[in-house]
Formats: C-alpha cells, sequence, structure tokens
C-alpha cells in the first residue's frame, strides 16, 4: 500500500508545487509568468483564474505607467513655458520707448526677437521634451539682442562650440536661463544696472556625455548660497532670477536623466555652472 500510495500523492501534488513557484514568482515581481496547468479539476480552475488576474494586473500597471509618464511630461512642459512675465512687460515698455523716440529700426529687431522667443517657449504641444543645440543657441542670441537694447549692457558672450556638437540634442530652453542668471546676477552693477564682464559658453562633445559649461567673471556667489545651490534635495527661495532659472534647470535635468548630479555650480572669480549631459 505505500509503495502504491507514494507515486500517487507525489503526480497529485506536483501540480500544486509548480502552482506554487508561479506565484512565488509572482509575488516577487515577476509578471511574465503563466501557469500551465490545464487540467479540468479545481486546481485547473484556480490556475486559469491566477493567469487571468496576472492578466488584469499586469495591464493595469502598464496603463499606470503611460498615465504617469504623460503626466510627468505634462509637468515638464509648463516647466519649460515659465518665461518671466516681467520680462515681457519691460520688453513691451521698451518697445514703446524706442517708438515715442522714432527708432524704428531698434523696434524691428527688438520684435523680431521677441516673436522668436515666444514662438520657442510655446511650442509645447509636442511631447519631445529636447531640441538641438543649435535651435537653443539661436534663442541665446535672440535674447541677447534684446538685452542689448534694453540695458546698459557692454557685456561680451563669447561662444566656444564645435560644429559637430550643433545637431546634439539638449533640454528645451536650457542656455538661456543660465545666461541670463549670468547677466542679471554676476555681471549687473547693483547700483547703476549696468553690466560689465564676460560671459563664456564652452560645449565639448565626449564618448558619453555633453558637457556644457557657462561661466561668468564677475561678482560669484556667496559660500553658504553655494552650498545650497549645489544641494539636489535643497530648497531654492523664489527670488527672480537666479534661484528660479537654476532651480528649474535642476528639475528639468532630473526629470529627463535620473540623475541628482547633472549640474554643477563653483564660484571662484565668477560663476561657472557646468552640465553633464548622458548621450544616447
Amino acid at each position: 500500500t505505500l509503495f502504491t500510495a507514494v507515486p500517487i500523492i507525489y503526480g497529485a501534488m506536483r501540480p500544486v508545487r509548480a502552482l506554487s513557484r508561479t506565484m512565488t514568482q509572482a509575488a516577487s515581481g515577476d509578471m511574465t509568468v503563466r501557469s500551465d496547468i490545464a487540467s479540468q479539476d479545481e486546481l485547473g480552475n484556480l490556475s486559469r483564474i491566477f493567469n487571468t488576474m496576472l492578466d488584469n494586473l499586469k495591464q493595469s500597471m502598464d496603463d499606470r505607467l503611460v498615465f504617469e509618464a504623460n503626466e510627468q511630461k505634462m509637468k515638464y512642459n509648463l516647466l519649460i513655458a515659465q518665461l518671466d512675465p516681467h520680462f515681457i512687460y519691460n520688453t513691451m515698455s521698451t518697445i514703446n520707448a524706442l517708438a515715442r523716440q522714432g527708432r524704428t529700426s531698434e523696434i524691428i529687431e527688438v520684435n523680431t526677437a521677441l516673436n522668436a522667443l515666444l514662438r520657442n517657449y510655446l511650442r509645447i504641444d509636442a511631447m519631445d521634451v529636447t531640441d538641438s543645440l543649435e535651435q537653443e543657441i539661436l534663442m541665446v542670441k535672440q535674447y541677447w539682442s534684446i538685452a542689448n537694447v534694453r540695458y546698459e549692457n557692454h557685456a561680451q558672450l563669447i561662444w566656444d562650440v564645435p560644429d559637430e556638437a550643433l545637431k546634439e540634442t539638449i533640454p528645451k530652453n536650457l542656455l538661456q536661463p543660465l545666461v541670463e542668471n549670468a547677466l542679471f546676477h554676476g555681471l549687473a552693477d547693483e547700483e547703476t544696472g549696468e553690466m560689465r564682464g564676460e560671459i563664456r559658453i564652452y560645449v565639448k562633445k565626449c564618448e558619453n556625455e555633453l558637457v556644457i559649461v557657462v561661466s561668468d567673471n564677475g561678482k560669484g556667489i556667496p559660500e553658504n548660497k553655494l552650498h545650497g545651490l549645489n544641494d539636489p534635495e535643497g530648497g531654492l527661495s523664489s527670488e527672480r532670477g537666479r534661484h528660479i532659472g537654476l532651480k528649474n534647470v535642476r528639475q528639468r535635468l532630473s526629470y529627463i536623466y535620473k540623475q541628482p548630479d547633472c549640474m554643477t555650480i563653483t564660484s571662484n572669480g565668477g560663476t561657472t555652472v557646468t552640465l553633464r549631459l548622458p548621450r544616447g
């Protein structure tokens, strides 16, 4: 009886053990496993119910991932659409002042640059979150032409960008906030508003990353503020320009590359912002 019962019991327990192993794999996070018990008894019915449950659970997870990805992209698009309303208001005021003075050629220059910037900022209908480095450089040049008319801007903008890097893709609206930060908080005289000095934009194309450096020879950043600016988890105040611009850039880099150290800021006889953007 014993020799007869053991094989029967072992055979009956085999599908139970197989279903148990499948459930253990699913519980550990493997949603691709399926039970292959095809019998018409209660165990086979349990196996089919378990497979249906896994299919529904996987579909629900996939739907959730798609929803969260779209939600994050919308959040990103709102971030890149942040254009300081003071900038638009002051630019329009500049155009009005130029009109009263009859300076037609400068009106055309400022208006053309402003239109180009607005078109670029408002391109948020597409889900792409990147643009070419060449396009980003064009946007900075448009911004710079407005700054030259609006302010006592005697600063120099110096480019060191190899041609082979121009077609590289980088996050949209990445360079202009860094240049604006350097201009207003590095080179601007707090009493007169006059801007003097140099802003250098250096780009190096490496095998695995694109290095972008925006530096100025202005007054720099105090050590106590510099620590907070380099802390990915640290809070930044809402002071216009420096903090909004840098916080926005850091948030977008974190969203795209999932790395906390894509941006570092140093200050020694000026301020240097270094971006290391993974390629591929």
